[in-house]
């Protein structure tokens, strides 16, 4: 304070460290030595100088495909905090990127929800951006991974039936050909197992598609086999494809 009454502010204030000051101003006359006191309460008024900060700039979250819901599961809860005080303190979420088809809704506490079943073959993996915003509209974001994890919901499938020709004095334990089913699943739900699904003592097939001589080819005796090959996944459920064919004709 300066000798003639006047408050001189001599550094800059900050709300967040001393929102209020309380001086006692003295008046004392110089002659006779008299004072008087008087209180002087000082607010310091806040001004929007922090934005909000994510408590994480990444957060992570698994779900299963398919998986059952009754109106939403929470997922992962986001928190970002403001050091502002009031309305310049106070923080809204919102989905910013990354809600592909809507599958997510995001509630005023930040929490991040599932609204509807997930497809890992249409998107295994999401990136939801969340942003924070204060009362003075400050922002600021954070990112979400979503890991969409396999289940057994899909079958082995053939691109085709197969026409072979095998000579006749093939010898036994030979490798006719092969055949070959994919899976769009991943993991052990996408291994395949093949098996003959027609009785044959001509031929054989191993558990990873190729098909060999089991005995002595005879064109006089008979011309050509027809085999019906299946192709089974090893997931819980065990679902079996649809079958495909092989035409083997014998040449001299």
């Amino acid at each position: 304070m300066r000798p003639d009454g006047k408050l001189v502010l001599q550094s800059r204030l900050n709300n967040a460290i001393n929102p209020e000051f309380d001086l006692w101003i003295q008046a004392k006359d110089t002659v006779s030595g008299l004072s008087a006191y008087r209180n002087l309460a000082i607010t310091v008024r806040d001004e929007n100088d922090h934005a909000p900060v994510f408590e994480q700039a990444l957060y992570t979250a698994t779900v299963q495909e398919q998986e059952s819901i009754f109106g939403s599961k929470p997922l992962v809860r986001v928190k970002a905090n403001d050091a502002d005080s009031g309305v310049f303190g106070q923080v809204t979420y919102r989905l910013v990127s990354g809600n592909i088809d809507n599958p997510f809704i995001l509630s005023d506490d930040g929490t991040l929800s599932l609204t509807k079943q997930l497809d890992r073959e249409t998107i295994p993996r999401y990136h939801v951006v969340i942003e924070a915003k204060d009362g003075g509209d400050l922002t600021s974001t954070t990112i979400v991974i979503i890991d969409v994890t396999d289940i057994n919901d899909n079958f082995p499938r053939f691109t085709s039936s197969y026409r072979w020709q095998a000579a006749e004095d093939l010898p036994v334990g030979s490798l006719l050909s092969s055949v070959h089913a994919s899976d769009a699943d991943v993991g052990i739900n996408a291994r395949i197992v093949y098996a003959l699904e027609t009785p044959s003592d001509q031929f054989d097939i191993t558990d990873t598609g190729n098909i060999t001589i089991k005995s002595k080819l005879d064109r006089e005796t008979q011309p050509s086999y027809s085999l019906i090959v299946s192709a089974r996944n090893q997931g819980e459920s065990n679902l079996l494809s649809g079958t495909t064919s092989v035409l083997i004709t014998v040449s001299n």
